[in-house]
Order: structure tokens, then C-alpha cells, then sequence
């Protein structure tokens, strides 16, 4: 072959690859673009500090919302594509759940995603809950008796009524294995936008999560600003602990059908004992999220522990000595520091604790100190906590 020839040849060979770059690059811009329109690289990507479990990025027209395992992020869990009302879904996401936005009525699987609703000014988008007698925000109590919410079962979901109120959205969390309510909301043809908030370890990780539900509603910068002050407030008190000059001693919880389930020293509510600086006395083993011990091991550790906080529901002590007269052998009960985070719960015993205090988390720190450190908030009152009274 000719010298010619030869780069003829080569130029001619080359002419695909440019065909394709300029066909690519015609379709990431978005003048002209197909009706199905490919996008190359993301052109921006949500700031986020302490969660893991999520990732926003933004395209030509569109965002994509990836769900993460917190405890390992290559993992991914789903992902989700959100794009105008009226717009072709991006080809490059193919396999990812369209939401298309604006959004409409949506439903709630879970309390806690009615506190990071409310904080957004999106109440109003709720048409369903489950478990509605442990709802306790009183807006979405006033629109539960009204009709505006419908319930949608205690414990398990009432799948036809759901369906009837057609959301666009279904906000629900990571199902538990063996469950089978994600294959029939799926089989239901239900969008179903998972909110793993509890996966993180880090009070502050949580409640970041609201940047995730607010990049559905196109709320970014209304969330970045509230989380801003929730992680201002949080930190100050966490400073403000710090110069406590004693740490007392503190354990958890009550037996469930024999077994006592502690936090372990890797859980999410073990770091808020930290940051109030208290000392917990199971915060050495990592081993698992919750340890599950017998009552003796409990009382063999704890007995002498100057605070003892979240005995499951219980009211008073009374109720806690009608439960079991072991429980008044420990120092804590004798001298009355046992403190409960059900001061906000509806007659049902719906804590508000779980509903509004993932996006509080200064003000449950701030309860803790009161609780370790008394002498640092003398003028502050208990918000999510009670000590429990005699009767």
C-alpha cells in the first residue's frame, strides 16, 4: 500500500470515532437533543458533611438520587432519576425509578419522615400514614381528622386503600428481610422512594438525610440552610459538654421478653451519650449494633451506674417495679435518675422522639447534657425527656 493510500486508510478509520464524539457531545448539550437524550458527566453534586447513605448529582435537566449502604458505599441500594413532568426519561438511566417532578401526594411508611416533611413546609403533599395513632404533630392529626391524611393501617399497610388515593410517591425505608410489603407495593405498580435514614451512626448523619427528600422537591437550599443551623446548634452543645468536669456513669433501655437489647458501642444513639459526655458503659464493644444480654449480665455491670435513660415505655417507677422489683436494686432507680424520651408522646404512646427528633438532634443533646451535666444548662428545660415520677 501507497504512502497515500495508508493515511487515507487511517483517516477514513478514524471517522466513526469523531462521528460518535460529536454525537455524544451534541447530546450532553442541550440544544436540538434527542427525545431521549444521553448525558456524559454530571455538572454538579449536592455538598454533603456527615451522611453516607446518599448521593445527589445534576445533570442537563435532571438529577440523579443513588441510595448507598452507609456501612459500605460501593454498595448501592437503588437509584432514582428525577426529572420535569412532560420530559422524556434520560436514556442513561434506563433502569433507574422516575420520579417526575413537580411532585404531588405522597405517602408516609414512617413517623420520621413526617419530621423531615415539616421542617420543608411539605405537610401538605401527605395523603396517607401508617400508623396513624402514633402520629403526634398536631397539624397532621387536625388533617387525619379531617380526612385530608387517610390511615392506612396499624402495623401493616391496607395496600387497597393506598392504591385508591393514587400517590405519586410511596416514602418508605429499606423492608426487612423476609417481608414481602416492597414486592407488593412494586407489584402494585407504587413508586416506592426509600428514606434509610437509620442506617447512619452519626446523629448529625441523619439528619442531613432532609437534603435528600428536599432534592425530590427541588427544596436544596431551604435544606442546606435548616441543616446548617441544626449542625451550628449541635456542635456548640457538644463543645459545651466537653467542659463538664465529671462523666457519669449511664446504661439503657429495659428487658423485651427476657432479653436486654443495649445500643452498642457503634450505635447511633451510643454517640449522642458521647457527645453529652457521658460515660456508657457498653461503649467498648463494637462488635454488632445492638447486644442482646440476660438481665444478670445487665445487673452485673449497671447496678452502680449513676443514670439509667430509655426504659423502654415505661411511665414512672412504679410501672417499672410492677414489671420486675429487680429494677429497684439499681442505684439509679434508689436515687431517681432514671429519665424516659417520652415527655412528647400521643395516647398511644407515639414518641414524638422518633418522629420529629431525627431533625433535633441539638435538641436531644442538649436534653442529655441537662440530664449528665445539669450544672451547664441550669435555666434550660427538657424537651423529648421526663424523669420518670414515682407514680
Amino acid at each position: 500500500m501507497s504512502k497515500l493510500n495508508f493515511r487515507y486508510s487511517r483517516h477514513f478509520r478514524l471517522l466513526p470515532l469523531l462521528f460518535a464524539a460529536l454525537v455524544l457531545l451534541h447530546s450532553c448539550s442541550g440544544d436540538n437533543a434527542p427525545k431521549q437524550a444521553q448525558h456524559c458527566y454530571p455538572t454538579d453534586t449536592l455538598l454533603l458533611k456527615y451522611a453516607r447513605g446518599f448521593r445527589v448529582e445534576y445533570y442537563n435537566g435532571f438529577k440523579v438520587i443513588t441510595l448507598m449502604d452507609a456501612g459500605n458505599t460501593a454498595k448501592v441500594l437503588a437509584q432514582y432519576v428525577v426529572y420535569p413532568k412532560g420530559k422524556t426519561k434520560p436514556l442513561d438511566f434506563n433502569k433507574a425509578v422516575a420520579v417526575q417532578t413537580p411532585l404531588g401526594k405522597s405517602v408516609c411508611l414512617s413517623t420520621t419522615q413526617i419530621g423531615m416533611l415539616s421542617p420543608l413546609g411539605l405537610l401538605d403533599s401527605i395523603c396517607g400514614v401508617t400508623d396513624a395513632k402514633r402520629v403526634y404533630h398536631p397539624y397532621v392529626q387536625q388533617l387525619l381528622q379531617a380526612g385530608s391524611i387517610k390511615s392506612l393501617g396499624d402495623g401493616n399497610i391496607d395496600y387497597e386503600k393506598l392504591v385508591e388515593l393514587k400517590p405519586e410517591l410511596v416514602l418508605a425505608y429499606s423492608f426487612n428481610e423476609g417481608g414481602n410489603s416492597q414486592a407488593k407495593l412494586e407489584a402494585l405498580h407504587q413508586n416506592i422512594f426509600l428514606i434509610n435514614d437509620f442506617n447512619e451512626k452519626e446523629p448529625l448523619a441523619r439528619a442531613e438525610w432532609i437534603k435528600c427528600l428536599a432534592a425530590l422537591y427541588d427544596k436544596e437550599a431551604l435544606a442546606d440552610s435548616i441543616f446548617n443551623s441544626i449542625e451550628a446548634e449541635y456542635l456548640a452543645a457538644k463543645q459545651l459538654a466537653s467542659k463538664a468536669t465529671s462523666r457519669p456513669t449511664v446504661f439503657c433501655n429495659m428487658p423485651w421478653g427476657g432479653i436486654w437489647y443495649l445500643p452498642s458501642g457503634r450505635n447511633y444513639f451510643t454517640n449522642f451519650i458521647e457527645d453529652a459526655n457521658g460515660n456508657y458503659l457498653w461503649k467498648e464493644d463494637t462488635t454488632s449494633r445492638t447486644l442482646n444480654l440476660d438481665v444478670e449480665a445487665v445487673m452485673l455491670k449497671a447496678i452502680n451506674a449513676d443514670i439509667w435513660i430509655n426504659p423502654n415505655e415505661a411511665v414512672s417507677l412504679q410501672e417499672m417495679k410492677q414489671q420486675s422489683s429487680k429494677f429497684t436494686l439499681f442505684k439509679a432507680y434508689k436515687q431517681k435518675q432514671v429519665f424516659n424520651n417520652n415527655a412528647r408522646q400521643t395516647k398511644d404512646r407515639g414518641l414524638d422522639f422518633w418522629e420529629s427528633g431525627t431533625m433535633n438532634p441539638h435538641l436531644i443533646l442538649k436534653d442529655l447534657i441537662k440530664i449528665f451535666h445539669p450544672e451547664l444548662l441550669p435555666g434550660d428545660t427538657l424537651t423529648y425527656y421526663k424523669r420518670l415520677p414515682d407514680a
